[in-house]
Parts: structure tokens; C-alpha cells; sequence
């Protein structure tokens, strides 16, 4: 697809490399499983398509057993899926949710996708106070470090964090 028509807007080849290495969907995925009913994504998961796994895990949100079920993906190296957590997170009413949220976003970008920074805010309709971002700074650590000794049991090495390519005008960095 051409990144005119990736519904996340990379600059480069490369950061759309980088987007279908971690999980995210084309722009045909996204169109289509968006509207598709949660027994036909079922049957797209079960025939292995990690996509149609990570929407259909992210309409189960805010419940405990969808949350897990994206933070194992995420383990995997799925960052679509911690970026869906984190989305949706930050629209649950709570204090606790949105340090939550915050947290989430925070170990997308401490596992490569360099642009989380730039998106995190976004997502939330007022700041953080400072008490609040302490408390996802601590909570990201725990979750992080959380989600690299599940890799690690699973795949027997370290995970290897990917930085997302960043493209600042016309040149890649």
C-alpha cells in the first residue's frame, strides 16, 4: 500500500516496515475489520491473523481479561495492541485509569515507537499533573519490565527493542 493510504501516516517505507512488524493494520484491515461482527474476527483470529486478535481483544476494553489478553500481545512485540490499550484507557473515567493509560503509551515508546511521545498527549482532554505522570512513569517501568520477562521465558532472549523510524522533514533519522 502506498503511505497515502496507511491509516497511521508513516513518512518512510521504513517506518511503514516498522508499523506491519509491530501489529498495525493496513488501511484495508482497518476499514474492514472495523465493521467486521465480533464472530467473523473470531474466525479470522483463529485462522491466525494477529490483526483480527488485537481488534477483536481491544472490544472486550476495559475488562480485565481483554486488558491481559493485548498485554500479551504486547509482550510479543504487538505495539498496535498497547496503542489501543492505551487509547482506550485514557477515555475510562478515573484517576486510575488515566495513570494507567499514560502508563501504557509510556512502554510503547520505551519499546521502540518513538512517535508515542508526540501522540500521548493527544489522547488525554486535560494534563496530567505531575503527581499523576510520576505514578505512570513508575507503573511503565513495572509493566515494561513485566512485559521483557514474558518475552524472555517465551523466546529464551532479551527482547530486542525496534525503534520506529523518525522522518523530520524529508530526512530519516
Amino acid at each position: 500500500m502506498s503511505l497515502e493510504d496507511d491509516p497511521f501516516a508513516p513518512q518512510s517505507i521504513d517506518e511503514q516496515n516498522w508499523l506491519d512488524r509491530h501489529g498495525y493494520p493496513n488501511a484495508r484491515q482497518w476499514e474492514t475489520y472495523s465493521q467486521l461482527s465480533d464472530g467473523l474476527l473470531q474466525v479470522a483470529a483463529d485462522a491466525g491473523d494477529a490483526v483480527a486478535k488485537t481488534m477483536l481483544d481491544a472490544r472486550g476494553l476495559p475488562d480485565r481479561g481483554a486488558v491481559d489478553k493485548l498485554l500479551l500481545s504486547a509482550a510479543n512485540g504487538d505495539d498496535f495492541a498497547l496503542q489501543l490499550l492505551s487509547a482506550r484507557l485514557a477515555k475510562v473515567p478515573g484517576e486510575g485509569s488515566l495513570i494507567d493509560a499514560y502508563a501504557v503509551a509510556r512502554v510503547s515508546e520505551m519499546r521502540g515507537n518513538t512517535s508515542a511521545a508526540i501522540t500521548r498527549e493527544s489522547m488525554f482532554s486535560s494534563s496530567l499533573t505531575p503527581e499523576q505522570r510520576m505514578r505512570g512513569e513508575a507503573n511503565a517501568v513495572l509493566l515494561n519490565s513485566t512485559l521483557n520477562s514474558l518475552y524472555e521465558k517465551k523466546f529464551g532472549t532479551k527482547y530486542p527493542v525496534d525503534f520506529r523510524p523518525v522522518t523530520i522533514g524529508k530526512k530519516e533519522l
